[in-house]
């Protein structure tokens, strides 16, 4: 009897350390630490990180012969823990008749992420990622992975019929 209450102990005891390494390895990240948000993006290009205007980070990568940005946002407090990022993509506007027919054509099919006219007329194809509540580290791999699937689409579905007009 008291083999297998020291059996049924050691066993609680091992499976608990296993959650807890595994908790460790999934852990939730509270906000955008820079140099792991360059660490997964090395997994899908070329990237470097730099700063913007503020001083703030900004990842510049490159993936599927597409140039992107990744942006920082909410790091007033911390430079290392902003509460978000936004992927984005910038072409220059196009001379096309029916923009926004198409823009709105690939809007409608796509979950993530969105494309739109900026206010000088560029295309801009945008994914944010809120951060500040907590992601696992597969959740933002995902993310990278949303963001190529869209940026593949925006190819084939908006600068593919724009090069053709």
């Amino acid at each position: 009897m008291r083999r297998s209450i020291l059996g049924v102990l050691c066993a609680f005891f091992f499976m608990g350390g296993m959650e807890a390494a595994q908790s460790e390895e999934n852990a939730s990240l509270s906000y955008a630490v820079p140099d792991l948000v360059l660490q997964i993006a090395k997994g899908f290009g070329d990237v470097k990180l730099g700063q913007d205007k503020r001083g703030w980070p900004l990842i510049v990568g490159r993936s599927e012969g597409f140039n992107y940005y990744i942006f920082f946002y909410g790091c007033e407090e911390d430079l290392e823990k902003c509460k978000a990022i936004a992927f984005r993509g910038f072409w220059k506007k196009p001379e096309v008749a029916n923009l926004l027919e198409i823009l709105n054509a690939y809007n409608a099919k796509l979950r993530f992420g969105k494309a739109y006219l900026y206010e000088n007329g560029d295309l801009v194809l945008d994914l944010e990622v809120e951060m500040q509540y907590g992601m696992s580290r597969e959740n933002l791999e995902e993310n990278f992975r949303n963001w190529i699937g869209a940026v593949r689409g925006f190819k084939r579905d908006v600068a593919a019929k724009l090069s053709d007009s």
